[in-house]
């Protein structure tokens, strides 16, 4: 841990990385080849999404100073979307949000490689940028009819009945419509992970020259509250999916204290 951090900030640091290490302890007996994922029926998308809230939380707990608040402020909003994709795909009865997020990798990547491709054409011999393989991979997937066809099949025509590209994978609108659809617990960390992250912040760059370190603290600290919110509850969604994994006792008191108390972290004591 970073010598500069105060005592408060060495609570909610612990904390984190307590949890942390339990999460990745978690991760290391879960595998998708087990007998118990496969008889739970668990889709190897939802545990792909956990593993990817894992190393993303991992990476807002390695910045252990308060310098870096506002790469947190960055990671605390991005944990949150992936775990929408995690309470959506943990949701999953019928195998349509499985496969809608796996194809919406698909598409994602072919848009990648038609805009670096587009933009290459367009410079007309003004840029160093090489897109030969992206070229290739235009060519094979069979252009942009095929591409708008299976869009049609996956996600159906919209509202004017016409074939475009979804803008959330699961086909819905976006991150703060399904926030609401999924309840108010998941649309008040919404704007918890959003406009209170985004409201401390642009305050503080507005009205001080420099950010003081007591500004810098709380931005952290509201980081680590999302952080530690978004995790637990999504563990809690994995061991219900889980016979072979015990709940831990302190498991629902400490998901309900942070609910309970927006903004106030879990110290080292606490998990």
């Amino acid at each position: 841990m970073n010598k500069n951090n105060t005592d408060s900030e060495k609570k909610y640091f612990a904390a984190s990385r307590h949890i942390d290490n339990h999460l990745e302890n978690v991760i290391r007996l879960i595998t998708y080849d087990d007998v118990s994922i496969r008889t739970a029926g668990i889709k190897q998308e939802t545990l792909r999404a956990f593993r990817r809230m894992c190393e993303l939380y991992h990476s807002l707990i390695t910045l252990d100073s308060v310098e870096h608040y506002e790469a947190t402020t960055a990671l605390a909003a991005l944990l949150y979307e992936r775990h929408m994709d995690f309470v959506l795909l943990s949701g999953d009865k019928r195998g349509e949000m499985e496969m809608r997020y796996r194809e919406f990798m698909k598409l994602q990547k072919y848009r990648s490689a038609h805009r670096m491709v587009s933009f290459y054409d367009e410079s007309k011999g003004r840029t160093a940028l090489d897109v030969e393989t992206q070229k290739e991979y235009k060519r094979l997937s069979g252009g942009i009819e095929e591409i708008r066809k299976r869009v049609a099949e996956v996600w159906g025509p919209d509202n004017r009945g016409k074939s475009s590209y979804p803008v959330h994978w699961s086909g819905r609108k976006c991150t703060r419509v399904i926030s609401s659809e999924l309840g108010v617990e998941y649309e008040e960390l919404y704007i918890e992970a959003y406009a209170v992250l985004n409201w401390l912040l642009s305050s503080g760059l507005y009205e001080n020259q420099e950010l003081p370190r007591a500004t810098k603290e709380g931005i952290c600290e509201w980081a680590h509250y999302v952080g530690q919110l978004t995790m637990l509850d999504a563990y809690s969604r994995l061991i219900n999916m889980f016979d072979s994994i015990a709940k831990p006792e302190w498991l629902d008191e400490v998901v309900n204290k942070l609910r309970n108390h927006p903004g106030k972290t879990l110290n080292d004591i606490d998990v």
